[in-house]
């Protein structure tokens, strides 16, 4: 028999597939600057329950996107400046959404 999976919470809404937590985190992600900002919190707990970052939010001191894009797409990349003076390499927000769900 298969276990139902267990309701996340992000942003003070709750959401019951990967697919709807992603297309929800990468909308803040992708917004405007004062959207990503408002919500990086969020989005590093995300990333850090999921492995993505240090499990103390103290070692995390920003995190930050890098834009590229392709043709006419805009995509961001999230990165991470830590306390050790180190920067993470490119952090997976769809990791981080699959892993939200894992038991």
């Amino acid at each position: 028999m298969r276990r139902s999976k267990q309701p996340v919470t992000f942003l003070n809404q709750t959401y019951c597939s990967t697919a709807s937590l992603y297309k929800a985190a990468s909308a803040k992600r992708d917004g405007p600057d004062a959207v990503f900002d408002a919500c990086s919190g969020e989005i590093c707990r995300l990333l850090r329950s999921a492995g993505e970052l240090p499990s103390d939010p103290a070692q995390t001191l920003r995190l930050r996107r890098d834009k590229t894009s392709v043709k006419t797409q805009i995509f961001y990349e999230l990165m991470a400046d830590l306390s050790d003076n180190t920067t993470t390499g490119k952090l997976s927000l769809k990791k981080a959404c699959r892993a939200a769900f894992k038991p």
